[in-house]
């Protein structure tokens, strides 16, 4: 089963590289999860990947919403900030996918993957390192149940 993830995880960065190539005026704006507690699971994101809140609000529907972006931007408006991290109220955390999830690309996977363990992540998978594609993988569940995956090039 890992080997079958870690496969289609690498077939989906392969094709996201080629369609980021053939269209350069194209970039992730970021990602939306949801959570229960939203609150508690923007405290995750932010002290495992240095984020920080940029705009917190209540839907019309009653849901928290909360947006977050990486630290040393300086301009704290949603339209410029870069990409994001949105997590978005739901009802319950028990009933997630299993495929959709979020990306980090980072430098030393090693040490935000002991970070993200230490404030609260599931293990999952990994850390893998595959010599043909140059990348190592490591999957875990953050507070909310999402899937998140760390990439590293090697």
């Amino acid at each position: 089963m890992k080997k079958i993830f870690l496969h289609i995880t690498q077939i989906c960065f392969m094709g996201l590289a080629v369609v980021a190539q053939a269209q350069a005026e194209v970039s992730l704006a970021g990602v939306r999860i949801g959570a229960q507690d939203v609150v508690a699971t923007g405290e995750f994101y932010e002290n495992t990947f240095d984020l920080e809140e940029v705009l917190f609000f209540t839907t019309k529907g009653g849901l928290q919403e909360i947006v977050l972006g990486f630290k040393g931007n300086d301009n704290k408006s949603i339209r410029d900030m870069g990409p994001a991290v949105i997590i978005l109220g739901r009802d319950s955390d028990s009933a997630v996918e299993a495929m959709p999830h979020i990306v980090f690309e980072v430098k030393d996977l090693d040490a935000i993957y002991a970070k993200a363990l230490a404030n609260g992540a599931q293990k999952v998978a990994g850390p893998t390192a595959d010599e043909s594609s140059g990348l190592r993988l490591v999957f875990f569940r953050d507070t909310a149940n999402n899937m998140v995956e760390l990439l590293q090039k090697m």
